[in-house]
């Protein structure tokens, strides 16, 4: 059905969105409630609902009576109308606020994790950062706290690690809570080919994933590893260390570029020229 056709019905229409590859459903209000309609107009979800979202995951978030759920594609309110506030699913699961406090649901409508929480992040890689009493830690898909509510800040998983602060400095948890990178660091980037940048008194470094400081803490600057290999800076001048936090190529160059097909661009007493993995120069 058009879009004028739905207005003769309807008192507003919203664009219509893809809800799986076969199906688009339009959101429709009529008498002051939404509901749903499909391509043909059908209204599979009736107008009952104060308001609604977009639907994810093969979900929409619809209001009823002030509280919020979920509905399905088939009309079916697979989440009952009864949370503070919600948020749209995410990998399978949907935050959602109950007497002040957040938990999850999945797709079914049971609360996998129970709403105990002040705050929640979004689930990614299997795990959701959840705060209790101020601080914060992780949960898994059953809602188990794989790791502890004990830190001030936590960021999401990346390569198996999530980097985590504890009195004021940073470190690294595994999927199963161990710190695996001691908090003792003043700044953390995240894990990149294995390894992860780390700063100690005021230095820059490299911790592999089992927390061994690869590369000391003896840099300026440092850039994330590409290829093997991490443009460094120590001096002023710039270089190249290798996984082992082998000095490659020398700290001797005003710049650098990323190595690209075995060789990156240099750049020693104003001339631009070619150094590869063995710290041999080309066109200098």
């Amino acid at each position: 059905m058009d879009m004028d056709s739905l207005l003769e019905k309807y008192e507003a229409v919203r664009d219509f969105h893809e809800v799986n590859p076969y199906v688009f459903m339009a959101a429709v209000k009529r008498e002051r409630k939404w509901g749903f309609v499909d391509e043909e107009g059908a209204e599979v979800v009736p107008c009952r609902y104060e308001e609604v979202g977009d639907f994810w995951e093969g979900k929409a978030a619809v209001q009823r009576g002030g509280k919020w759920g979920f509905v399905d594609w088939e009309g079916d309110e697979v989440v009952p109308c009864r949370y503070e506030d919600v948020r749209d699913f995410s990998g399978g699961k949907a935050a959602v606020k109950r007497e002040g406090k957040w938990g999850f649901v999945n797709k079914e409508g049971a609360e996998v994790v129970p709403c105990r929480y002040e705050k929640v992040r979004d689930f990614e890689g299997g795990k959701a950062a959840v705060q209790y009493e101020g601080r914060w830690g992780f949960v898994d898909w059953e809602g188990d706290e794989v790791v502890p509510c004990r830190y001030e800040e936590v960021w999401d998983f990346k390569e198996y690690r999530a980097a985590v602060q504890r009195a004021g400095k940073w470190g690294f948890v595994d999927e199963e809570g161990r710190e695996v990178v001691p908090c003792r660091y003043e700044e953390v980037r995240d894990f990149e080919e294995g390894k992860a940048v780390v700063k100690r008194e005021g230095k820059w470094g490299y911790v592999d994933r089992q927390g061994e400081e690869v590369v000391p803490c003896r840099y300026e600057k440092v850039r994330d590893f590409g290829g093997g290999m991490a443009a460094v800076q120590r001096e002023g001048k710039w270089g190249f260390v290798d996984e082992e936090g082998q000095e490659v190529v020398p700290c001797i160059y005003e710049e650098v570029w990323n190595f690209r097909r075995g060789k990156a661009v240099v750049k020693r007493d104003g001339k631009w020229g070619y150094v590869d993995k063995e710290g041999r120069e080309f066109g200098l």
